[in-house]
C-alpha cells in the first residue's frame, strides 16, 4: 500500500518523488574543500606578512644607509670623523635594531673611498651596501 504523502514529505520532494537536499557525502566533501581553500588563504597570508615584514626592514635599512652617507659627505674634507678607520653604529628604529658599519680609506691624495654597509640586526644576510668617492678638490 503506498505511503500517504504529507505536506511535510511534499516538501522535501521533487515531481519526480525523489527526496530534495544535500546527502551527508556532499556535505563532508563540501566541508573538506572549504578547509583546503581556507588552509591555503591562510598560509599565503602568513607568508605575505612575512615578506612585507623583510621588505620594511631592507627599505628602512636603506634610509639608515642613506642618511649615513650623506652626513659623511657633508662634512668637511678633512675632518677628523673622515679619517681613514673602520667604525660600527647601532641604530635602535620602533623597537628594531640596524647595525650600520663604514669603512673610510685614502686612496688617493685629495680622494677618500667611503664603504657603508647596513643591516637589519635580524636579518643580517640582507645587508645595504653602498659606495662612494669623496674628493677634496670637486668638494664632495
Amino acid at each position: 500500500m503506498p505511503k500517504k504523502q504529507t505536506a511535510r514529505n511534499k516538501q522535501h520532494r521533487d515531481r519526480r518523488g525523489r527526496c530534495k537536499g544535500i546527502t551527508f557525502i556532499e556535505l563532508l566533501v563540501s566541508f573538506a574543500l572549504m578547509t583546503v581553500f581556507i588552509l591555503g588563504m591562510t598560509e599565503l597570508i602568513i607568508y605575505s606578512l612575512s615578506i612585507h615584514d623583510k621588505a620594511g626592514f631592507h627599505i628602512k635599512s636603506q634610509e639608515l644607509a642613506t642618511t649615513k652617507l650623506e652626513y659623511l659627505k657633508s662634512l668637511p674634507f678633512d675632518h677628523v670623523e673622515l679619517e681613514e678607520h673602520k667604525e660600527q653604529e647601532v641604530i635602535v628604529v620602533n623597537e628594531k635594531k640596524y647595525l650600520v658599519s663604514w669603512t673610510i680609506q685614502n686612496e688617493a691624495e685629495g680622494l677618500k673611498r667611503v664603504d657603508l654597509e647596513c643591516s637589519a640586526a635580524s636579518l643580517s644576510s640582507r645587508k645595504t651596501e653602498i659606495s662612494i668617492y669623496i674628493s677634496k678638490g670637486l668638494g664632495f
